[in-house]
């Protein structure tokens, strides 16, 4: 479990961190299946920042590439970040 400190820590870095997720794509940009949070762990993951599936909070299915907010919330706490879908 994550402690609210190491939450806050993550979300401020999480926030600088510009993270990519890999996704296939057809030529509009359309997402051939959408993003889920195990896909933003693990791009987080290989910026050093560890983040629980469970505090990544999407609103709406991310089905296109570009830059997508995302909300993170943990107990009281809570933060946006963003990441960026690019085609494979």
């Amino acid at each position: 479990a994550e402690s609210e400190k190491s939450f806050k820590d993550a979300v401020a870095k999480a926030t600088e961190a510009n993270a990519t997720v890999l996704a296939e794509a057809n030529a509009e940009g359309s997402l051939y299946k959408a993003v889920h949070a195990d896909d933003i762990v693990a791009a987080f993951k290989e910026k050093g920042i560890m983040l629980e599936e469970r505090s990544i909070l999407i609103d709406t299915p991310i089905k296109t590439v570009g830059a997508h907010e995302i909300k993170l919330a943990s107990g009281t706490h809570e933060g946006t970040v963003t990441i960026t879908v690019v085609s494979a």
